[in-house]
């Protein structure tokens, strides 16, 4: 993730166990976010996403922002909860880091060439990379 003054947030990718589903059921991805008014643009991408890949499907759920903090960490700490959550950047990853409801990505991304080394330095902590920035913001002051 990138500094709070440029990055708004990060994606992770939470650690639960993974839900029971029939032989050649499609997968269901549950993303969550506080940004509730992007619903119907979330909805269109990941509808693009899923007819690129067959068997996935992606479920969005937007909190509004005040309560969001509160429905992750109860979503996180049971079997309800996102498989995909949109966080805050550096600090604000810790909590959720230490207490083992976020998955490392350093493995599953071994090559990141879209992503510029201070992009990502938002979202490591202890070394490890915990997600992916999904916005980039600047400031200008002429």
């Amino acid at each position: 993730m990138l500094r709070r003054s440029l990055l708004a947030a990060t994606l992770a990718l939470a650690t639960r166990p993974p839900r029971a589903r029939a032989q050649g059921a499609p997968v269901t991805l549950n993303v969550w976010s506080w940004q509730v008014a992007q619903a119907p643009i979330y909805r269109q991408i990941f509808s693009l996403y899923e007819n690129a890949n067959p068997g996935i499907r992606v479920a969005f759920r937007g909190v509004i922002s005040t309560e969001y903090p509160t429905v992750l960490k109860t979503g996180l700490s049971g079997p309800g909860g996102p498989d995909i959550a949109m966080l805050h950047p550096y600090k604000a990853i810790a909590p959720y880091v230490r207490a083992g409801q976020l998955a490392a990505i350093d493995d599953a991304l071994p090559e990141r060439h879209n992503f510029t080394e201070a992009s990502l330095a938002a979202a490591r902590l202890d070394g490890r990379l915990w997600g992916l920035p999904f916005a980039r913001q600047t400031i200008q002051i002429y």
